[in-house]
């Protein structure tokens, strides 16, 4: 290998690396965002929401502060706003406000499927 060859691999080399590592961050930090307001649910002033998967998982997850939450596309069944003022933004884009201090029951078959609950 002539000099310049290697000087020209070894920048390839050395390029390559640090996309590959940029690559590896970039998904970690962007996850770590989306769920930096999901709390547990110790705090009745949190916004808990209730909700099921299309395959019958269910949960619940809490939030807190002024933020947009994602949540996955899952079906809702109730939610407690606390002393939050929502709006639950359903997978079409469409959403309803819910007003702080309200508790929301969706009956079987009329749930909303959610896409992120934003807390104003």
């Amino acid at each position: 290998m002539t000099f310049e060859f290697k000087k020209i691999a070894r920048k390839a080399l050395v390029a390559s690396v640090v996309a590959g590592a940029v690559l590896a961050v970039v998904p970690a930090v962007g996850a770590s965002t989306a769920s930096a307001n999901e709390i547990g649910c110790t705090d009745p002033n949190f916004v808990h929401f209730y909700w099921h998967t299309s395959t019958g998982v269910y949960g619940t997850s809490c939030y807190a502060n002024k933020s947009y939450n994602r949540v996955n596309n899952v079906w809702a069944d109730r939610v407690d706003t606390g002393n939050n003022n929502i709006n639950i933004v359903d997978v079409n884009g469409t959403f309803e406000y819910i007003p702080q201090h309200t508790f929301r029951t969706w009956n079987a078959g009329q749930e909303m499927h959610v896409q992120a609950i934003d807390i104003l």
